[in-house]
């Protein structure tokens, strides 16, 4: 037979369960889902025609193995405009070819020096333009993720503002910049690794 003191307790001891299990799970409820990692991290560095920005200019960085968050972010970042300045690097190639093409058709007197002048000022730029647009921290994997980004306008202006360059090489850049831009890689997908067959 049940007393009151006993059924108080157990009424009591309910209460506490009920009080448990809802603390807990309203703690479960609060914790943030992790991040999707995003699209562009699946991608190799290269162009990409946006239909909001227009063209575009992306260096993917990655990189795993490091303990401390603040190096391997730096490393990444790092990573990423190096990436952006490879794509430049290849733009003012082609642009320097097919501008050297252009002088030995029209017979420069100068031709030599404007080249070699042009070379010089390339091997000096440094890609300040290209902001470090988004990070993604895979943290199941411990690879952290850099976006970099710049604009074709930005490539641009790079060589158009550039003073030591030549100025008929600077009219030739913004002459042939669309064709030059095209040449460059586009971004593509990351290969999948293939699965040994064993």
């Amino acid at each position: 037979m049940w007393t009151f003191r006993g059924k108080w307790k157990i009424e009591l001891l309910g209460l506490l369960v009920v009080l448990i299990l809802v603390g807990c799970s309203a703690r479960e409820l609060r914790r943030p889902a992790p991040p999707q990692m995003p699209e562009w991290c699946l991608f190799l560095s290269g162009t990409l025609e946006d239909s909001e920005r227009g063209r575009l200019a992306i260096g993917i960085g990655e990189v795993s193995g490091i303990k401390s968050p603040t190096m391997a972010r730096t490393n990444a970042d790092g990573q990423a405009r190096t990436k952006i300045a490879k794509l430049f690097n290849l733009f003012g190639e082609n642009l320097l070819k097919d501008y050297q093409q252009r002088l030995t058709v029209t017979a420069v007197p100068d031709a030599e020096d404007q080249i070699s002048r042009a070379t010089r000022a390339f091997t000096k730029m440094n890609v300040r333009a290209a902001a470090i647009e988004d990070r993604y921290v895979d943290h199941d994997n411990g690879v952290y993720y850099s976006k970099a980004v710049i604009a074709y306008d930005g490539f641009l202006r790079m060589i158009t503002d550039n003073e030591e360059l030549p100025v008929g090489l600077r009219e030739f850049a913004s002459q042939q910049a669309d064709s030059l831009f095209a040449k460059l890689p586009t971004l593509l997908p990351k290969p999948t690794p293939k699965k040994n067959a064993l």
